[in-house]
């Protein structure tokens, strides 16, 4: 009966301080007791309450009450308490007394219905009851163990101890976690080895908890180490209750939980975060070095290092050691270059079974490590995976226990976040690279000379020097790089580059500019006579000729020089100058030099008149604004448009901003002319508003008046004459090539703006000088990828390479993107595919005035292939079958055009199947990738036919017009046969995505 009573006792804790739901009820229904978890929950005492007062479900309509009346033993039902909290109530059946015990706690049914035996153990009981002369024993006895199988189902561990410290109970949950063996006695005195640490007192007779005026139930609790019976140590969160009798200790309930597995997540979390900090101040090296540090702390190694894997998984690139590990325990460090893998042990296994392997034994001699490697006793070898293949592997060893699975696991997470970020800092660092150098020559481009221009004007004006900025522009380069090629003219390009670093003194710079024209920037020359010079120097080196693929080829070039200070002006006015100079040697006589002289202010004094003729076209009214709509390409919905100005000139009619507005945004006037488009497209914007149409629109702003001091005031003035229309539709664009004298007043300009609701954009990202000091310094909300990079982008791989680069870059400052001069349905689909969505191009619309636009609103629909695109997520490499509809519709339209038309030639068609992109595909990444695949001989034929068909349609245009017409129902039928071979292959494809 003692052993009884300590278990009621126990039980009585529980459920006084633990976080279950008990309730004991009569057959009526009525409750008898509650726990204080559930009184708490229900918010008012329970006891007198009838059970369907406090629970508002049940499985069924009438459950628990039918239960009540009937005989039921393990009924698990889903319930909820008046308050709506869900439970799961675990019923037990009283049949002899007619009471039912209600259990529920968040732990305890998935652990009932995974523990079978609670219920079998139930049916036993009740199958073995004895006589009534024995049923109040068998009652008593039964409840023991019914109430036993819950604790031992519970999820947390629940230690019971006399006041004298020694274990009297223990549920099969703390058994499990202290690794007692099921059987072991726990009344066998004072066990110190299973706790320590703070919680460690609670073994001890003396301890706070155990003394007659200890503290409060639940007032010891937290987080600390308890140890398992074979040593090993796990971190635990617990809460001890004391148990009492007449006033006086009678002992102690601790119940606790494994935390190591939210202690591994915290410490992963913040070695994460150490990661993203590393990746703000450090190399690409130093990222991978800080999670390699992390792992080998989060594990508690001795060694860590990374191996990336190369030479199609065959090879390893011993890259980066842990700090630890590099402090003299490992020579490798000091050696370069890829390893073979041959018998590499536990890393080719690694690489060869794609998950991560353990050896807690046996490393020594297992593996042929490289001369200089660490000896590793034990080791630990992740792989880092990408697309499928391994891409680098994460090794940490010679830790003093054993490694276990969850540690892999935490570590393969770190290493690919770690992956995740050195590859975008690579990016980053490319970008940045192909921010200041030319990608083709690795000369320095527009945007350092244009940095170390502005150093050097300070110098000159400083030591009261001179300096010259030259412009070299290369003669008849156009036919010639026709008749190489694009790779041949490269080449070429590449030669012209060298020879002319060859003839740069050391301290001047040489520079593309873009094409075939080059800067060049001297420093310290003494006069013309220096600049005559430099200017002969450097054109000798086109006296010989260049040996391009087999080919001597003969070139000249022409070369514009201006003077600083003798030619007083800013930066970019200097470089203006000698390109000015320079286009006046090539009109002069070709292979000439030619400095900048007051011919250029006869341009300068036609400047002025572009400039008369503005302000009276603007007095006039001549001016007008036509909007281009931006479009989301994944819903098909029109987000906004961009306002363009138009001048409806008197004599030569419609004109386009390149004819003036270059003129202007140099000009006093550019803030007067900026004002009136602001003025006009709000207007416009209120008229829209009024017929139902909420189109925000974003308006080009110059420098200048960006930079003007009342610009915030006096476009707070320009909203407030227009109140009806928001603030947060109004969106203002700069140039990315404007020349921005300050760039922290004018991020204080946007800002302010912005505190209004007005919102910013980067117009033209990537064609200027100062993309990354934009981007890093001005608050811009969306950035706009130039045309030129979108408009090619399908046919240059470094037009992609740039737009993906812009986009990665637009997510990673967290801007949004807007693609320009989506000219083809092609572009909107890989752009979804990069991950923009917005864009706007001669493909969607033109610019059209206000007038058409709500009609072309709701007309317009978004290319199916958009549709799709939005659907599935392609890779990279299959990014052609996406767009390979649209490019072959748009050659099938050509195709039609020429027969309905009549046209005699079909120039610029690719009529050889070979030469269009579908035939470059089939011939080349297509045949790799899916040649072994179904539908691809079929593709091929069809693909055959529509070409053939196709030329004998355009031959007979010349001879026979009414027949080419009457067969061109054969080739669209054919196209047909084309398209449904290739949803064979991309469905394919996708599936295997």
């Amino acid at each position: 009966m003692a052993e009884r009573d300590l278990t009621q006792q126990l039980l009585g804790a529980v459920r006084d301080g633990a976080p279950i739901y008990i309730v004991r009820a009569g057959g009526d229904g009525i409750i008898r007791e509650a726990s204080a978890f559930a009184e708490n929950l229900a918010g008012r005492p329970l006891a007198g309450a009838h059970v369907a007062q406090v629970f508002v479900h049940f499985d069924a309509p009438g459950s628990l009450e039918a239960a009540l009346q009937r005989p039921a033993r393990g009924r698990l039902m889903h319930v909820a308490t008046e308050q709506g909290l869900p439970f799961e109530i675990y019923a037990d059946i009283s049949c002899e007394e007619g009471e039912t015990l209600l259990v529920g706690h968040p732990d305890v049914p998935a652990m009932l219905r995974e523990r079978r035996q609670f219920l079998d153990l139930q049916a036993q009981l009740h199958h073995n009851t004895r006589a009534s002369l024995k049923r109040s024993y068998m009652q008593l006895e039964q409840s023991e163990r019914r109430h036993q199988t819950i604790l031992d189902a519970a999820g947390d561990g629940i230690v019971a101890m006399d006041a004298e410290g020694r274990f009297t109970y223990t549920n099969e949950a703390a058994r499990r976690l202290l690794g007692l063996v099921r059987d072991e006695p726990v009344d066998a005195g004072v066990q110190p080895r299973f706790l320590h640490g703070p919680c460690g007192h609670l073994c001890n007779p003396g301890c706070p908890v155990l003394a007659d005026n200890g503290p409060a139930a639940g007032d010891l609790s937290g987080r600390q180490l308890f140890r398992r019976q074979d040593g090993s140590d796990f971190s635990a969160d617990f809460v001890c209750t004391p148990l009492r009798e007449r006033g006086r200790a009678a002992g102690a309930v601790l119940v606790f939980r494994d935390a190591s597995e939210r202690v591994a997540a915290e410490n992963l979390l913040k070695a994460r975060a150490g990661l993203s900090e590393v990746a703000l101040r450090g190399a690409p090296a130093d990222i991978l070095r800080e999670a390699v540090d992390a792992a080998q702390r989060l594990t508690g190694s001795a060694v860590g290092f990374f191996h990336f894997v190369t030479d199609g998984e065959r090879s390893l690139d011993f890259t980066v050691w842990s700090s630890d590990t590099l402090r003299g325990q490992c020579r490798m460090a000091e050696q370069s270059g890829s390893h073979p893998l041959r018998q590499g042990g536990i890393w080719a296994e690694s690489i060869a079974r794609r998950e991560a392997v353990i050896r807690n034994y046996g490393v020594a001699g297992a593996m042929p490590l490289p001369e200089g490697h660490v000896g590793l006793r034990r080791v630990m070898t992740v792989p880092v995976l990408r697309d499928g293949a391994v891409h680098g592997l994460a090794s940490v060893g010679n830790k003093p226990g054993d490694y276990q699975a969850r540690e892999a696991v935490m570590v393969g997470e770190l290493m690919q976040t770690a992956l995740e970020i050195y590859e975008r800092k690579r990016a980053e660092d490319r970008l940045r690279h192909l921010t200041f150098y030319d990608a083709l020559t690795e000369l320095p481009n527009r945007v350092l000379l244009a940095d170390r221009l502005q150093i050097a004007m300070s110098h000159a004006l400083r030591e009261a020097s001179a300096m010259a900025v030259c412009v070299l522009d290369l003669d008849g380069f156009k036919p010639v790089n026709d008749r190489l090629g694009r790779e041949g003219g490269d080449r070429l390009l590449r030669h012209v580059a060298e020879r002319l670093k060859a003839q740069v003194r050391e301290g001047d710079t040489l520079a593309r500019l873009g094409g075939d024209e080059f800067g060049l920037l001297v420093l310290r020359v003494q006069g013309v006579e220096d600049c005559v010079r430099v200017a002969e120097r450097v054109l000798q080196v086109f006296a010989a000729p260049f040996e391009v693929d087999g080919q001597s080829l003969y070139l000249a070039a022409s070369m514009g020089i201006t003077v600083f200070p003798s030619d007083p002006v800013e930066a970019e006015a200097l470089i203006r100058h000698a390109d000015q100079a320079m286009y006046a040697a090539k009109q002069d006589a070709r292979s000439r030099y030619k400095l900048f002289d007051s011919e250029f202010d006869r341009r300068a004094r036609a400047h002025q008149e572009i400039l008369a003729n503005v302000e009276v076209g603007l007095a006039a009214g001549q001016f007008l604004l036509h909007y281009q709509p931006k479009v989301d390409m994944r819903s098909g919905r029109v987000v906004g448009a961009e306002a363009l100005i138009r001048w409806q000139h008197p004599r030569d009619g419609l004109l386009p901003p390149a004819r003036y507005m270059p003129v202007v945004d140099a000009s006093d006037i550019a803030v007067r002319v900026g004002e009136w488009v602001l003025d006009t497209a709000l207007r416009q914007m209120g008229e829209w508003q009024a017929e139902g149409c909420l189109l925000p629109v974003s308006v080009n702003i110059a420098a200048s008046q960006l930079q003007a001091p009342d610009f915030v005031d006096r476009l707070r003035c320009l909203l407030a004459a227009h109140p009806a229309v928001p603030p947060e539709r109004l969106e203002l664009e700069i140039l990315e090539t404007a020349t921005l004298r300050n760039l922290g007043d004018v991020s204080r300009v946007i800002r302010a703006c912005q505190a209004m609701g007005v919102r910013f954009a980067l117009d033209d990202f990537g064609t200027g000088y100062s993309s990354l000091a934009y981007l890093r310094n001005l608050p811009a909300d969306v950035l706009k990828i130039d045309q030129s990079f979108v408009r090619d982008m399908l046919d240059d791989p470094e037009d992609m390479a740039i737009v993906e680069g812009v986009i990665g870059l637009s997510t990673a400052f967290r801007r949004e993107t807007v693609a320009e001069g989506v000219e083809r349905a092609s572009h909107g689909v890989i752009l979804i595919q990069l991950g923009c969505h917005l864009a706007q191009g001669y493909g969607i619309a033109r610019p059209m005035p206000a007038a058409r636009m709500v009609a072309w609103m709701r007309q317009w629909t978004q290319p199916k292939e958009w549709e799709l695109a939005s659907l599935v997520t392609c890779p990279r490499e299959d990014l052609p079958l996406l767009i390979m509809v649209s490019e072959h519709r748009l050659w099938l339209d050509r195709i039609g055009e020429v027969v309905e038309l009549g046209h005699a030639s079909a120039e610029g068609i690719a009529l050889d199947e070979h030469q269009c992109f579908v035939g470059r595909w089939l011939g080349g990444p297509g045949r790799v990738r899916h040649g072994d695949k179904p539908g691809f001989a079929d593709f091929e034929v069809a693909h055959r036919r529509v070409h053939a068909l196709a030329r004998e349609l355009v031959g007979l245009c010349r001879t026979d017009l009414p027949a080419a017409r009457g067969r061109l129902a054969d080739l669209y039928a054919a196209s047909s046969d084309l398209n449904a071979a290739l949803n064979v292959i991309l469905s394919a494809a996708l599936a295997e995505a």
